[in-house]
């Protein structure tokens, strides 16, 4: 985004120099990670600076976005119990092996829900967007054929519109 924040800075000295006087801060802020931690949103939220609006110089097919969602993501871990697949295993509550697998298919289907029960939920929807999803991006377990995965990892990311994260005050 080395264009973005080329722009943006070109366009403060364009201001500056038209001597416009602007009713408020302006504030430039870059945000490093922005696909994943988001970093630079997160500094500046934690050092209390806040915004009536934002110019995002992200490059999307060409258009102009007048809304854009937050991004919030991270990682679910599931746990279970290593064991040779041609062993007949005990039952899991006296030592035998658990498949991580198939226990992260609840977890899996319980993303699924969420994201079909927010496409009616009101405090969901926005004029400009579509509702909320938890969009799994990332799914890996298991190390060898022949053994129960005794890990599965889910990485998942939810977009959420604007207001989500402070109710009441939607832009």
């Amino acid at each position: 985004m080395k264009g973005g924040i080329a722009t943006m800075l070109k366009a403060v000295k364009f201001i500056q120099q038209a001597g416009i006087k602007l009713n408020g801060d302006l504030t430039i802020e870059t945000v490093p990670e922005e696909e994943i931690s988001c970093m630079g949103t997160l500094a500046c939220c934690q050092k209390g600076y806040k915004a009536d609006a934002a110019i995002i110089p992200e490059p999307i097919n060409g258009d102009i976005l007048v809304a854009m969602r937050g991004n919030a993501g991270s990682k679910v871990t599931v746990f279970g119990r290593a064991g040779h697949a041609d062993e007949l295993q005990p039952h899991w509550s006296v030592g035998g092996a658990v498949n991580a697998i198939s226990k992260s298919v609840k977890i899996i289907q319980a993303f699924e829900e969420l994201t079909e029960e927010w496409r009616t939920r009101p405090d969901k929807q926005h004029k400009l967007l579509n509702p909320n999803v938890v969009l799994l991006t990332v799914i890996s377990g298991g190390e060898w054929a022949v053994t129960y995965p005794e890990k599965v990892e889910i990485v998942f990311n939810a977009p959420f519109i604007p207001g989500m994260m402070n109710p009441g005050k939607e832009i």
